[in-house]
């Protein structure tokens, strides 16, 4: 069948069938490209302030556990002055920035899977 025809359209139809497979290649290149984009946007502005805030979570919780070994240190030495000021510092911290830090984990998406767990 392309044995009687010249060389000349063999190379042409060649370089057309690599050129159509360079377009499709790249159009399925850009189509990902734009769906990585929105993920990455995903991530960014929703994922990362989000594991930013439970970071803040992480120290109100160290600081709870400072006031805790405090109020253990105060009650231990007989200093009511310092356990009632460790007392209201803890109250505080538990109200303020612990609740905070469970809001925002609250607030953070999961999956079905996580969910289970």
């Amino acid at each position: 069948m392309l044995v009687n025809v010249k060389i000349g359209p063999k190379l042409i139809g060649g370089f057309v069938a690599v050129a159509a497979l360079c377009v499709l290649v790249g159009i399925a290149g850009l189509v990902s490209m734009s769906r990585m984009s929105t993920q990455s946007e995903t991530v960014t502005l929703v994922t990362v302030p989000q594991l930013d805030k439970l970071g803040d979570y992480q120290v109100a919780l160290a600081s709870v556990r400072r006031y805790e070994f405090g109020l253990l240190v105060a009650r231990q030495t007989g200093n009511q002055a310092l356990f009632e000021k460790y007392t209201r510092e803890y109250q505080a911290a538990l109200t303020d920035q612990v609740q905070r830090g469970a809001d925002v984990f609250e607030a953070i998406p999961r999956s079905p899977k996580a969910e289970a767990l």
